[in-house]
């Protein structure tokens, strides 16, 4: 039986990415890690010559996906909607590697709604459900606002949870050298464009260039259009819950003012009261008295 190893790693930009993030949210806020994995398998020979195999999972967290609120794939009692999730996600969904919870003036440990969020989420990213990430980030300020901290932590759910190493790429010891990271190996076409002899003649070279550059020039024009329609969706989507707000507030106060109104009674004024008393005391005046002549 293969050992398996876990080894988790974030970029340096991803994790910038995802404070600033937490920071421009007005209250706590949600989001997905993304990344990728890879396995390397080294085989290992015993002084008494047995030979046995070690597998290295690694996990990669090299972007994040914020969300304004849980309850875009999920309900009020913490159920995960899985066709909710799928629409959101999207294709990036076969990204993700774990998910983050960003609190204000909180304490530093899972609630237990992250608990039950985190369990569907485990078992709806079931192909990578052994190593699936779970990062806790809290801010607080000091009394006057001039300082802020932030704290984060990345935990594993195993039975409960329990804390992992996730070191920062290039962002460490402080050193002149830049540190390379192990990546996944690059495509076929990538590698197909660069494998050519030393014979070839510079018009070929940069004709092979030029197809990289229109490679890469496509891919960002699709990026750019995927964005753009996800922007148009987020604001279609914000003006909608503002209708709907609003509708809410004018129905409160509809409902309201009827409910006033039925509870009002009609008093008598004082105005009509002294009249009443006034027009008695006349017919008391008016009144003939019978007097005795014997």
């Amino acid at each position: 039986m293969n050992e398996v190893d876990y080894y988790y790693k974030m970029t340096g930009p991803s994790l910038s990415f995802l404070l600033a993030d937490c920071e421009k949210s007005g209250s706590d806020q949600v989001g997905f890690l993304l990344g990728e994995d890879y396995n390397v398998l080294t085989k290992t020979v015993s002084d008494s010559e047995m030979s046995g195999e070690k597998m290295e999972k690694t996990i990669i967290v090299n972007s994040t996906m914020a969300i304004n609120s849980p309850f875009l794939f999920c309900n009020n009692f913490g159920k995960v909607g899985r066709k909710n999730l799928k629409s959101l996600l999207g294709e990036l969904e076969k990204d993700v590697v774990g998910w983050y919870s960003f609190r204000r003036n909180s304490n530093h440990v899972p609630l237990l709604r992250e608990t039950l969020l985190h369990k569907q989420l485990w078992e709806y990213f079931s192909r990578i459900s052994p190593c699936f990430l779970f990062c806790i980030v809290t801010a607080s300020c000091n009394n006057t606002y001039s300082t802020h901290s932030y704290r984060y932590s990345f935990l594993n759910y195993s039975e409960r949870f329990e804390p992992v190493s996730v070191s920062i790429i290039n962002v460490g010891d402080i050193s002149n050298t830049y540190r390379n990271t192990a990546m996944t190996s690059s495509s076929k076409i990538f590698q197909e464009i660069f494998d050519f002899n030393r014979g070839l003649k510079d018009v070929e070279i940069q004709e092979k260039v030029k197809i990289i550059k229109k490679c890469l020039q496509d891919e960002i024009n699709s990026l750019a259009q995927k964005i753009n329609e996800r922007e148009i969706e987020i604001k279609r989507l914000k003006k909608e819950e503002k209708n709907n707000t609003n509708n809410c507030t004018d129905d409160e106060s509809q409902r309201h003012g009827a409910t006033s109104k039925t509870s009002t009674t009609v008093k008598p004024s004082f105005s009509n009261a002294l009249k009443n008393s006034q027009s008695q005391k006349q017919i008391k005046k008016t009144t003939p008295q019978i007097q005795n002549t014997d």
